[in-house]
């Protein structure tokens, strides 16, 4: 079965999450932060199970101003992709 990879982002300070199959897997500013994106994603992939050809594929969608609200006040994007409004 092929993983359904999803980067949210606020559009604005540059805060993304990383969902794999529905489930948020990373958070930062970015993601990354301090390291190589690929080198990062890698080993992330090898820990949770998804290749580089996968995260090549993600989809990349902005956050709506609502779930922009709630990831400022609460310090960290919804846990489920479910729960991002702008979906």
């Amino acid at each position: 079965m092929k993983n359904q990879l999803v980067l949210l982002n606020d559009d604005s300070e540059g805060y993304e999450s990383l969902y794999l199959n529905g489930l948020q897997i990373a958070e930062g500013n970015p993601i990354q932060e301090g390291e190589d994106r690929i080198k990062f994603m890698a080993r992330l992939g090898k820990e949770k199970g998804f290749t580089l050809d996968e995260f090549s594929e993600c989809e990349t969608i902005v956050a709506d101003e609502k779930t922009q609200t709630e990831w400022q006040d609460n310090g960290s994007a919804p846990y489920k992709l479910e729960d991002v409004n702008s979906l």
